[in-house]
């Protein structure tokens, strides 16, 4: 009996220190980009696949959501739906924000794009199958990307 008092308190003592050490787990800070968004404008970018194929932009401007939540992206239309894994989300202030995506409905390879969050409207920039981050948010001439706008869902 005297034994676990003395164990409780060191368990006790163990915990205070390491909540005035600053080592007690901290709550995981939410990304300002997370949220249900409504999509206004998204664009899609692809390269010729086939001699016979032009290759062009794909522009959609209908009933799309995005769901950003738990270190997942979703997009959504009706019935579909595409998920990737966040592996990173990083804006530093005045500069373009970061974001590394691993597609999880199709694999695709890691995607590294960039964003801007100005109050409520979220755009977003990524290549689909490139290592390289894009650096402005724009989709070039013959090359590959993504584009959409998106507003915080209230």
């Amino acid at each position: 009996m005297c034994r676990n008092r003395h164990i409780g308190g060191a368990v006790l003592a163990l915990l205070v220190l390491a909540a005035e050490a600053g080592g007690a787990p901290q709550a995981k800070r939410a990304s300002p980009i997370e949220g249900q968004w409504q999509i206004s404008f998204f664009a899609i970018q692809y390269n010729r696949v086939s001699p016979s194929d032009t290759g062009d932009t794909l522009t959609v401007e209908t009933d799309i959501t995005l769901t950003i939540k738990e270190g997942k992206m979703t997009i959504s239309s009706g019935t579909e739906s595409f998920t990737w894994r966040i592996d990173r989300v990083e804006q530093k202030e005045g500069q373009l924000g970061e974001i590394d995506l691993t597609g999880e409905t199709a694999k695709l390879q890691p995607q590294k794009g960039i964003f801007s969050l100005d109050k409520d409207v979220l755009t977003l920039c990524y290549p689909p199958n490139s290592a390289e981050r894009p650096k402005e948010l724009k989709i070039k001439p013959n090359e590959q990307g993504v584009l959409l706008r998106a507003k915080r869902v209230k």
